[in-house]
């Protein structure tokens, strides 16, 4: 059974939200970009492109060992967990957005998660998803590129074995409720692209008023 989306919503700052409304700019960085913000914990995931993950069980079995070959001197440490991760080193592109999806309503009422403010001071909540991807296809199409766009999963690396996508992402980030579109290319350059107003499927609201609201759903 498909998870239905609602609504979708971009965070960021004023003047970038009102140049999606007015233009549809969507600007795609790089996952590189995504990797290597380790000093931003709430844009940056190290973890981006990880597309399979080994967890070694019984940890206590295993001893690193670090050994200065001048003197000999060593030092033996048995380690808490012990994983290997796979990533893709240039998967293309990357655009991130929240998403509201039928699965996340609790008794009926779901509510923004405060910490999505570090993004930015506005958002702009769109209510046609699925004109929104529409539109962003027809455009990208013209640009003779190819995309993929769909709600992110989220999984605990310390128990995961096996593959993973580019819509997997660890569970410290599951709060954010990931919408991405993912456009495959070998440049290692942002996109920038246009895919035209929005103002009929969206409005402009501030982060404060946003977290305010109450989403619900009921049957009458």
């Amino acid at each position: 059974m498909e998870d239905r989306i609602y609504y979708l919503i971009k965070f960021s700052e004023e003047k970038y939200i009102n140049d999606l409304y007015e233009n549809g700019t969507i600007f795609l960085n790089t996952f590189e970009y995504f990797q290597t913000q380790e000093n931003n914990d709430f844009r940056g995931d190290p973890e981006e492109a990880t597309i399979q993950i080994k967890n070694f069980p019984n940890p206590e079995n295993y001893v690193i060992e670090l050994t200065d070959t001048r003197t000999g001197d060593s030092i033996r440490k048995v380690p808490g967990e012990i994983f290997l991760s796979y990533k893709n080193l240039n998967p293309g592109n990357l655009y991130c957005m929240t998403c509201i999806k039928h699965s996340d309503f609790k008794n009926g009422k779901f509510e923004i998660d405060s910490k999505l403010e570090e993004f930015g001071n506005h958002a702009l909540l769109i209510n046609d998803p699925k004109e929104f991807k529409k539109r962003l296809e027809k455009e990208i199409h013209r640009l003779n590129l190819t995309y993929q766009a769909r709600a992110v999963r989220y999984y605990d690396k310390w128990k995961h074995n096996g593959p993973l996508t580019l819509f997997h992402k660890t569970v410290d980030y599951s709060y954010q409720n990931e919408y991405r579109i993912v456009v495959p290319n070998n440049s290692n350059k942002p996109i920038k692209i246009n895919i035209g107003s929005l103002s009929g499927i969206s409005q402009i609201v501030t982060t404060e008023k946003l977290k305010r609201l109450k989403f619900q759903i009921r049957v009458e």
